[in-house]
């Protein structure tokens, strides 16, 4: 019988998962946070 190892296989799915929605998360802040500083009249 072959070892059992789903669960170890939807736990990694999930943290890369998790870790790559951070980081689209992350992106679309900084876009915006960028978009809005350039946007700014300067002083």
């Amino acid at each position: 019988m072959p070892a059992n190892t789903l669960n170890e296989m939807i736990l990694g799915f999930a943290v890369i998962l998790g870790t790559l929605i951070a980081y689209t998360l992350s992106l679309i802040i900084r876009t915006k946070a960028t978009k809005k500083k350039k946007n700014e009249p300067r002083q």
